[in-house]
């Protein structure tokens, strides 16, 4: 709900946009699942835990001029599952 009021109250100017993203890995060189979420990832339509990378493509994706007539969106990056 806030960002849909955000958008709003700060259109035309600013687009208001919200990044929501799933599991994601380290970016420290630790192992990429962890067993304590084996689980959750037998559930996930993509089966795997997104790398940060993809994410960051996302982020960029809302900052660029791709995305000019974009706004009041939530953009999951979750592999397909909705928590």
């Amino acid at each position: 709900m806030m960002t849909r009021y955000l958008a709003a109250a700060a259109a035309p100017k600013v687009r208001m946009n919200a990044l929501c993203p799933g599991l994601t890995m380290s970016g420290k060189g630790g192992p990429a699942i962890h067993p304590g979420i084996q689980a959750p990832l037998n559930r996930m339509p993509m089966g795997r835990v997104a790398h940060p990378t993809e994410v960051e493509r996302s982020a960029l994706h809302l900052a660029s001029g791709a995305s000019s007539y974009t706004t009041e969106t939530l953009l999951m990056v979750t592999g397909g599952r909705s928590w």
